[in-house]
């Protein structure tokens, strides 16, 4: 049975922890296992202070390096700003989803005219937002609105 080793750790020096060894010396590392460095003296020591602050800034250097190729493949998936505005372009169930209704109930909308036809493009089918918008504001209101009126106009004007 392996006994758990008793680790100290400093507030002044965070990732530094200090071990007992098997002769119950105390010795002060950075890191822990394959990556662990060992820190000569004791806090406070110069030496292992300049010791923690070189280690310190190694690691430093290394996560942003890693935070760098983490950009960098994000940008080269197209992922670097993950829908951080909304889309213009919507699918069917997207733009159900984005009026609050269902797929069906969009659809049935778009039959009687309430909302608009989709766009397409290669092959698919394509709900504009701004348009969206625009027919879901004149949702249950008066008929002679301007924007139900604006909307009727431009309908009149695509059938032609």
């Amino acid at each position: 049975m392996r006994r758990k080793k008793l680790e100290l750790t400093h507030p002044d020096y965070p990732g530094a922890v200090g071990k007992f060894d098997r002769r119950g010396a105390l010795a002060w590392q950075y890191g822990r296992g394959g990556a662990a460095h060992y820190l000569p003296g004791e806090p406070g020591d110069p030496k292992f202070h300049e010791r923690y602050l070189q280690l310190a800034e190694v690691q430093s250097s290394r996560q942003h390096h890693l935070d760098n190729l983490a950009d960098a493949y994000l940008r080269s998936t197209g992922l670097s700003d993950a829908i951080c505005y909304p889309p213009r372009g919507l699918s069917r169930y997207e733009a159900a989803r984005y009026i609050g209704i269902s797929p069906t109930v969009f659809d049935e909308l778009v039959a009687e005219g309430k909302m608009p036809r989709c766009k397409h493009s290669q092959g698919q089918k394509i709900w504009d937002r701004v348009q969206l918008d625009i027919a879901f504001d004149a949702l249950d209101s008066d008929e002679d609105s301007p924007i139900n009126k604006a909307l009727r106009e431009a309908r009149r004007q695509t059938e032609k």
